[in-house]
């Protein structure tokens, strides 16, 4: 097959008629700005959606993090303790906070938070841990939890689970295990917006901070917030999302269920054949009592000699494998929080993390299709990479 035939597979979004309907709506109902009709359907709908009991929608996932962790009460003089391997938005609003990273490891099998280097890493002046669920795997919140109850004080989990909306574990889906959870909604997630992210919690002083700090015209609409007198300024941001990005989010959350269901059937099927092939390595298999949700996208290990992997990429491209370099960095390597004296941001840090980081790859994943095609997809990748035994 060629990149057009696979990249059909692809392909987590399309627009339909209920969509089409919803967005003519909103903009009928003159709901552009103000009165946040469809922005207020879909938080009530995820609301529910999640069993949680407050949900703020956001101009994007980074604004919801950077809420999230103001509402933690991030700031000067604090710490937050965040894995060096996810994306940037995971961590970069502390910096603009004030607080100072302290970027940990990485598990090795997982590539998630190592929470024994989250332990290590703990002071007095740690307010919160990032727990990213990097590729719709889930971290272990469990160990965490244990981690922050051994000390006499509070120390915010703040989920960024951006790439796994519908997940569960223990029948509680991710985003909901800790303090606070925040979503992206941008276009490829599991709940798509375009451009919107999402803030969900059960406590209402995270939730009413939240919305202090950038959702002003709001405020004066709660009865219970401590903000009132800040209804015309708020906390001097905007992060509310547009109402149309709500209505095209309302919609497709209508069929989340399926949609993750048959991804989920056809991705399970595709990481049991992955795992028949010599040269990969695919991550170890999440906690039990854990169902996947959506999945952003598949990691794995490539073995082979790192003298030969341009040559195997540049074949991948002519073949239409549609697989591609890692192109999320080492966070403590970047100048951004190198030069915000990030604890850990050197050259030799996290040696053996570097390593594993070198040799992974994106494997392309299925939202449609069936077993023939990832046969086939599966066949095709094994064979070239039995040239390179």
């Amino acid at each position: 097959m060629n990149n057009s035939e696979y990249n059909q597979y692809s392909k987590n979004f399309e627009i339909d008629k209920k969509m089409e309907d919803k967005i003519v709506a909103t903009l009928r109902n003159n709901d552009l700005s103000w009165p946040f009709g469809a922005t207020k359907e879909l938080e009530r709908n995820i609301s529910r959606f999640l069993n949680v009991k407050y949900a703020l929608a956001h101009c994007n996932g980074t604004s919801a993090m950077y809420a999230a962790m103001f509402a933690a009460g991030v700031g000067r003089n604090t710490e937050v303790i965040c894995p060096t391997y996810t994306f940037w938005a995971s961590i970069a609003p502390a910096v603009n906070l004030g607080a100072r990273v302290i970027f940990c490891d990485i598990n090795k099998d997982d590539l998630l938070i190592d929470t024994s280097s989250v332990e290590k890493n703990i002071t007095s002046k740690t307010k919160a841990i990032i727990a990213p669920h990097l590729w719709g795997r889930l971290c272990n919140i469990d160990k965490l939890k244990k981690i922050c109850n051994r000390h006499n004080r509070k120390i915010y989990i703040i989920e960024d689970s951006s790439h796994c909306f519908g997940a569960k574990y223990k029948d509680k889906f991710l985003g909901t295990l800790g303090d606070v959870g925040i979503f992206s909604l941008q276009a490829g997630k599991p709940l798509i917006a375009g451009e919107g992210g999402m803030l969900v919690t059960d406590n209402f002083e995270i939730y009413d901070a939240a919305m202090y700090l950038g959702h002003y015209e709001r405020i004066k609409l709660s009865s219970r917030t401590r903000y009132a007198g800040y209804s015309k300024t708020g906390g001097g941001y905007k992060f509310r999302i547009h109402p149309l990005a709500s209505a095209i989010a309302i919609t497709h959350l209508k069929g989340v269920k399926e949609r993750l269901q048959r991804h989920n059937k056809l991705m399970l099927y595709y990481e049991s054949g992955l795992n028949g092939i010599n040269q990969l390595q695919i991550l170890k298999k999440p906690y039990k009592n854990f169902d996947y949700g959506g999945r952003f996208g598949l990691r794995a290990t490539l073995k082979i000699d790192s003298g030969r992997r341009s040559t195997f990429m540049k074949e991948c491209n002519k073949k239409g494998l549609l697989i591609e370099e890692e192109y999320i960095p080492l966070l403590h390597r970047e100048r951004f929080f190198l030069d915000h004296g990030a604890k850990k941001a050197g050259k030799n840090a996290f040696k053996e993390t570097e390593k594993i980081h070198s040799s992974l790859i994106s494997l392309p994943i299925f939202y449609k299709g069936n077993n023939d095609i990832i046969n086939i997809y599966v066949r095709d990748l094994g064979n070239l990479l039995k040239k390179y035994n």
